[in-house]
């Protein structure tokens, strides 16, 4: 299971975006280390991509806006080693970034 970080800042600025943008797609993609099987990566990577999408749900996104996909341990890092915790990673796109408003301060 995917240890969750105290730090969630970053996933409240997320928040706080797609809130303001309900037509923008958010594509959540979940990856794993090449340590273990590779059924058993895939599984893992979808269940991190899958905690992140469940904050986000959590805390107001709409779930329409989130698709989950899962790279197991297919696209590491480049030039990180195999086993490294960097490969242990979630990431977040933006797929339709044209319907998203600006905002000034």
């Amino acid at each position: 299971m995917p240890q969750a970080r105290s730090d969630t800042s970053e996933l409240d600025s997320i928040v706080n975006w797609a809130k303001l943008n309900p037509e923008a797609k958010i594509a959540v993609q979940g990856y794993a280390d090449m340590v273990g099987l590779d059924q058993t990566n895939l599984l893992l990577s979808y269940e991190r991509a899958k905690t992140v999408s469940s904050f986000l749900v959590s805390r107001g996104v709409v779930l329409q806006q989130i698709q989950i996909a899962a790279a197991g341990s297919h696209s590491l890092v480049e030039g990180s080693p195999g086993d490294a915790q960097v490969n242990r990673r979630v990431t977040i796109q933006i797929s339709n970034p044209e319907v998203c408003i600006t905002t000034t301060k």
